[in-house]
């Protein structure tokens, strides 16, 4: 028979310890006869199955030691559940403080850092500051977005109707570049595409085209273009983070092949990732930005 440690706290070396339990008599030594009545062979009769570590116990102190070990299994079991439940609360307490956010039709769980948003809203742009939300709460490491968008009835629109909106407030707004900018529209979904010289400007035409009515989702296919005459792109993206104040560039691994950006590291807040993020799209020249920063517990 396999022999187990006494310090094993693990729940099945606890729940095999129990069941030698039930089938050995520790106090008394074993029986000439079976429990059916035949008798036992001499070299079974010499020998006692005793857990190793156990031996010299008495019965009920074997009980007592296995009471402690199935505590220290249970407190184990218990500290991710309740870690688990402060964040959650957190997150619904982040998401009834939003003003733009109607958490009322919204579900929240969290498991392992990550948490998942479920439920209905009413517009994409309450859907987008939903999760925006959600993701700056400590302890978050990732956000899972089931939200679906309900439109109200006075809110439906026909999709020429939301393109021509959206081609309108992406004129309007002077950080886009005019005429570089493509809009499609299906079933409330907008889909942007087309060439800009900065992140930013793509970062913009999204955010313009997000709080129309209307719209059901966004899909952002622009492209940064890259900049030929862009220079010491390394040296300028790890000079932007030194600056930043949510920063610890120390942390922050900065690889830079051709106009493609990737970062690395560790983060105990998503807000860092994102300020690494928004430093490295900052440097001209930069056409994508891989991140692989990990998001660690405080």
């Amino acid at each position: 028979m396999q022999r187990l440690e006494a310090g094993d706290e693990g729940s099945e070396a606890v729940l095999l310890l129990r069941a030698q339990m039930d089938r050995v008599d520790l106090g008394q030594s074993p029986s000439s006869k079976s429990s059916g009545g035949e008798s036992v062979s001499p070299d079974l009769q010499s020998k006692r199955v005793i857990p190793l570590g156990f031996a010299g116990l008495t019965h009920v102190n074997v009980e007592a030691q296995l009471s402690v070990q199935l505590r220290h299994c249970n407190a184990r079991e218990e500290l991710p559940m309740k870690e688990d439940l402060q964040l959650q609360q957190r997150v619904i307490d982040a998401l009834e403080f939003e003003p733009r956010v109607e958490p009322a039709h919204i579900g929240v769980s969290a498991r392992d850092g990550v948490v998942t948003l479920s439920g209905h809203v009413s517009s994409y742009a309450e859907k987008f500051a939903a999760e925006r939300t959600a993701r700056e709460v400590k302890g978050v490491k990732a956000v899972a977005e089931e939200i679906e968008v309900r439109l109200p009835s006075d809110k439906k629109l026909a999709d020429d109707e939301i393109a021509a909106r959206a081609l309108r407030i992406l004129h309007w707004d002077v950080a886009v570049p005019r005429d570089r900018i493509t809009v499609k529209v299906e079933h409330g979904i907008v889909t942007l595409s087309g060439t800009v010289d900065w992140d930013f400007q793509r970062v913009e035409a999204e955010h313009d085209v997000r709080k129309l009515s209307g719209v059901r989702s966004v899909i952002n296919d622009i492209t940064v273009r890259p900049n030929p005459r862009a220079a010491d792109v390394h040296d300028k993206i790890r000079a932007a983070m030194a600056r930043n104040a949510v920063l610890d560039a120390d942390k922050i691994m900065v690889n830079v092949s051709g106009g493609r950006v990737t970062l690395s590291g560790k983060v105990s807040a998503w807000v860092e990732r994102e300020a690494a993020e928004r430093a490295a799209w900052s440097a001209p020249g930069v056409i994508e930005v891989e991140d692989k920063i990990e998001l660690v517990r405080p």
